[in-house]
């Protein structure tokens, strides 16, 4: 691939991806991580997010995600984690609601929560579970 198809690639996906560049903090309302945060940092194609209530607020890995804008105002993001799960949340910006929904070969879980925009991020050094 050429630098020019590249270059061409980053601005197409950076225009399609409407997560890239932000912090979220979720919060769930529900489920196993009811009353729990969760900072997350979007960067182009990955994502660190950082437990902020709760026994661990370890900084993640960064994790590949894929994202799709679903309507207006309404993206939907998906990633795996180091523990074998899939999450994946729906953000309804309008209403700054989620519903998230986690699952493996073993567990289907639904939890909704909020979310709000932020300017903090996890600690910059992500460290390893």
């Amino acid at each position: 691939m050429t630098a020019t198809q590249t270059a061409t690639n980053t601005a197409i996906k950076t225009k399609t991806n409407p997560l890239a560049g932000k912090n979220i903090l979720w919060t769930f309302s529900d489920g196993q991580m009811a009353n729990v945060s969760f900072q997350h940092s979007f960067r182009e194609d990955t994502v660190v997010y950082q437990m902020k209530d709760g026994k661990d607020g370890k900084v993640s890995m960064p994790h590949h995600y894929e994202v799709a804008a679903v309507g207006q105002d309404v993206v939907a993001v998906s990633y795996r984690v180091p523990e074998g799960l899939t999450l994946t949340t729906i953000l309804d910006f309008t209403a700054m609601t989620l519903v998230a929904f986690s699952s493996n070969e073993k567990v289907l879980a639904m939890q909704h929560g909020t979310f709000k925009l932020t300017s903090d991020t996890p600690a910059t050094q992500a460290q390893p579970h």
